[in-house]
């Protein structure tokens, strides 16, 4: 499943995550290089579908 992940806010080392498809799904990364991990994660843990399943593109 495709995955639009955007910023919400960049405060105190966190960038707090949406995305687009899931409305309401919530993720916190400490910086750009973990995105991909943690909307991925999120994402499984709120579908109950695999974390493989999901690949994510981030706007900015």
């Amino acid at each position: 499943m495709q995955l639009t992940a955007y910023i919400i806010t960049a405060a105190d080392q966190q960038l707090v995550l949406g995305v687009v498809e899931l409305p309401g799904l919530r993720a916190v990364a400490r910086n750009v290089g973990e995105i991909l991990d943690v909307v991925q994660t999120a994402a499984a843990q709120h579908t109950g579908r695999s974390r493989a399943e999901f690949t994510v593109d981030v706007e900015f």
